[in-house]
């Protein structure tokens, strides 16, 4: 009796362990993921996209503009941008030296004429509301060309040229077309407004998308630029320059 008794003890004193074991491996478990956890850090993902592949045919057959612009329609088959340093601004916060940074970079923003987007970049920040993406249109220094001049990516703005800026198409006139490449140098530190402010959570991926209208590439006003037009460099390096925009999808 005295041995059964001493047993069912010793069983109860085990499974009474035992049940305690478990309870400090559960709160050792919660304690460590309340200090791992990635709450209040949000997973970000930039895309680029062009939003249409055609600038919009212009009758100006019997313009003035027309002689002066040697194209009335564009068909932009893709667009390369070499950028740098991509940083999002907190709507709350007034010092820019606080920006939170994606990646230091380099990335190539591409579009092209099949609609789909590309994924630039990702990474992880603290969480919380954002009014701007800044970024640098990058040019690669004489001393990086023999860095990237391998990498499949990186290649075509890592040549003697060191272009920032490869647009690649087709300008119509009457019709007819002719394939383009327009490449420039052009560089700028750009930082732009989401047309709303945006909140990035640590629920889901959040996924910002830098988008351009070719529309907005090379044509101001009535008026379609020719990128076989040298003398045209200028107003499409300007107009690059602003044909970016944000949004958080």
């Amino acid at each position: 009796m005295k041995n059964n008794i001493k047993k069912t003890a010793s069983e109860l004193f085990s499974s009474m362990m035992r049940v305690s074991l478990l309870a400090i491996i559960f709160v050792f478990v919660i304690s460590c993921s309340e200090t791992t956890s990635p709450d209040n850090q949000a997973d970000v993902v930039i895309r680029t996209e062009l939003s249409k592949q055609t600038v919009s045919k212009i009758d100006l057959k019997f313009n003035e503009q027309f002689q002066k612009s040697n194209v009335d329609s564009l068909q932009i088959t893709k667009v390369r941008i070499l950028l740098k340093e991509i940083k999002l601004h907190k709507e709350a916060e007034s010092d820019d030296s606080k920006d939170e940074k994606i990646k230091v970079g380099p990335y190539v923003f591409v579009g092209d004429s099949t609609g789909k987007y590309f994924d630039l970049a990702n990474g992880v920040i603290p969480s919380g509301t954002f009014n701007k993406i800044k970024f640098e249109i990058h040019r690669f220094s004489s001393g990086e060309i023999a860095t990237y001049a391998s990498n499949s990516t990186f290649k075509d703005f890592a040549d003697n040229g060191r272009y920032s800026v490869i647009i690649e198409g087709n300008a119509f006139k009457s019709g007819v077309p002719t394939r383009f490449t327009y490449k420039s140098d052009v560089t700028a530190n750009l930082s732009l407004k989401f047309p709303n402010s945006i909140v990035l959570d640590d629920v889901n991926k959040n996924y910002i998308y830098l988008q351009i209208n070719p529309v907005d590439l090379m044509k101001s006003g009535t008026f379609v630029f020719d990128p076989n037009d040298t003398t045209n460099k200028n107003d499409i390096d300007n107009l690059t320059k602003s044909a970016i925009k944000a949004l958080k999808k």
